[in-house]
């Protein structure tokens, strides 16, 4: 994701993106090992701005035009200004993935939204056996 007029200027992935200015994930997130390890497949070198720890600080530096990052869509169709980020497009899809962990101790009245995700999220084939609480 990027403002629109950074993402205007970087508009061709992964051809433009050699000395873009990045936001990246902290280096000990799983996502910042993915991204250096997708552009340098891409044989691309990101000029990182910003290595940051809060996704939120992460969204507002790329609505104001500090750098392209990799935010995921959930958390940019809940929190951004309708029209203050564009997807930047690749010819292929990316395949970055985070984990998600949702804990809750059993309770005599279940929280609705917690209901929710526990039938709503998918669980990986590995932990189809595991019992939600």
């Amino acid at each position: 994701m990027a403002a629109p007029p950074l993402a205007r200027v970087y508009r061709k992935a992964p051809k433009d993106l050699n000395g873009a200015p990045f936001i990246l994930p902290a280096w000990s997130s799983s996502i910042h090992t993915q991204v250096l390890d997708l552009l340098a497949d891409w044989e691309v070198t990101p000029r990182v701005v910003v290595e940051a720890s809060d996704a939120e600080l992460a969204r507002r530096l790329a609505i104001s035009g500090v750098g392209i990052a990799p935010i995921n869509a959930y958390t940019i169709s809940c929190s951004a200004p309708r029209g203050s980020l564009t997807i930047m497009k690749t010819h292929k899809p990316i395949g970055l993935y985070e984990s998600i962990y949702l804990l809750s101790q059993l309770r005599r009245w279940p929280h609705p939204v917690i209901e929710h995700l526990k039938k709503n999220f998918r669980l990986p084939a590995s932990a189809s056996t595991m019992r939600l609480r």
